[in-house]
Order: structure tokens, then C-alpha cells, then sequence
């Protein structure tokens, strides 16, 4: 920083007191921005955190059906890293899921802004999970976790208890 220019601004400014008056506004402005953004990057840090806390899978898309969040369970579960995914369009990612069950339920959700839960027997992993699906102002958000185990159970209970 050239010296000169720091004392002839400062000069200049201290015989204009509006360009003073400007120059502190721009310095409260610059300071209460800092402060702004550093609280949303530490609510975003926490939002995070509750997200790749909880044991169930979660993911967020938008109205575009484009992914915008995927925990880390939800990475396991599908298969899929999440770098490979977000902002990408669910339906094209996971193409055997249009005109599912699934599929026609989430358009549901979107559609009338209702809750559902649900379970899908999802091919591509043999398993199945319970599903539910929750709308918001900015599009879906889904938990869900695995059932296979307690889905075999269910079924093979009225073979052992046939009346």
C-alpha cells in the first residue's frame, strides 16, 4: 500500500466530513456482513452436523428434482457419493426408480405438500427400507433406513403360524 495514498485520503477525508461520515457507514456495513456470515457458515456447520449425526439415510432435492444434500448413511445405502449426485436430477441418476411406487409417491409429496411414509423394496440392492417423505418450501427432504431384515421376518411368519 502506498503510503502517500493512505495519507492524502486521510487528509482529503478528515476535510469532508461526509466523505468521513461515508467512509465509517462502509466500515459498520463491512463489519456487521462479516459478522452475518460468519453466523450462517456456523448455522450451516450445525445443520450439517445434525444431519451426518442421525442414523437414519437422508437426502434433500429441490422443485427441479435436483439433489441438494446427502448424509453419509445415505451414501452407503444407495451406493452413491454424494459428489457424484448433488445437483443432479434424482430421476435421471436413478432411472429404474421412474414410474415406481416410489417414484409416484414422491411426485405425490411434491404435488399436495403431504407426509408419507412408506416401503419400497429397492432392486438394485436387494434390500428394503422404510421411507418417509416430507415437503418443504424448497422441495423434499427423505429419511430412511433399512428393513430387510425385519421385511424377511414378516414374511416368513404366517408360513410358521399357518391357520
Amino acid at each position: 500500500v502506498d503510503t502517500n495514498v493512505v495519507k492524502w485520503s486521510l487528509i482529503w477525508s478528515s476535510k469532508n466530513p461526509g466523505v468521513r461520515a461515508a467512509n465509517e457507514e462502509r466500515t459498520s456495513i463491512e463489519e456487521e456482513l462479516r459478522i452475518s456470515n460468519t453466523e450462517i457458515y456456523l448455522a450451516h456447520e450445525r445443520l450439517n452436523n445434525i444431519l451426518e449425526s442421525i442414523t437414519d439415510a437422508f437426502y434433500a432435492v429441490n422443485h427441479q428434482w435436483e439433489v441438494t444434500y446427502v448424509n453419509t448413511e445415505a451414501e452407503k445405502l444407495l451406493h452413491k457419493k454424494r459428489l457424484d449426485i448433488i445437483g443432479k436430477n434424482i430421476w435421471q441418476e436413478f432411472s429404474e426408480m421412474v414410474h415406481t411406487k416410489f417414484y409416484h409417491i414422491l411426485h405425490q409429496v411434491m404435488s399436495e405438500q403431504i407426509y408419507q411414509q412408506f416401503e419400497y423394496f429397492f432392486k438394485p440392492t436387494g434390500k428394503w427400507f422404510n421411507i418417509h417423505a416430507y415437503p418443504s418450501s424448497d422441495g423434499l427432504s427423505i429419511y430412511f433406513h433399512e428393513i430387510t431384515k425385519y421385511q424377511l421376518v414378516k414374511e416368513e411368519m404366517p408360513r410358521q403360524n399357518p391357520n
